[in-house]
């Protein structure tokens, strides 16, 4: 199927910066105490993690909160209010020590020599 397109281009994974914006984008409207501090420091945790694992890694946090309710059995009772607390920058810290980024140094070194080959910068 590749052969179809006219050309291929190496897309690395993202930078600091942009690892940072993935994870804003990510939780957006979410409840949140993260500063703009914690977001570049997300991002510099963050290394060798994609846009899809830096997604991943937002779908756990955003659920941390709500497996908690779930778990002290508030979620149980529905005519009580009940109130999620905000996601934190612990949250993150413990999700990315479970969830690692899928791509290993030797796939980003074969994409690199693929894309030397082959593609275009």
């Amino acid at each position: 199927m590749l052969s179809r397109f006219e050309k291929k281009v190496y897309v690395p994974l993202p930078d600091l910066t942009a690892r940072a914006g993935i994870f804003k984008i990510h939780t957006a409207g979410i409840n949140s105490e993260l500063t703009d501090e914690d977001y570049i420091e997300l991002g510099v945790r963050s290394e060798g993690y994609s846009g899809r694992d830096i997604s991943n890694v937002c779908r756990e946090v955003i659920m941390i909160p709500i497996r908690e309710l779930d778990m002290s059995g508030l979620l149980e009772h529905s005519d009580e209010e009940v109130i999620v607390r905000d996601i934190n920058l612990t949250d993150f810290s413990k999700t990315l020590k479970k969830v690692k980024p899928m791509t290993t140094e030797r796939d980003l070194m074969h994409y690199e020599e693929w894309a030397q080959e082959f593609g275009e910068y």
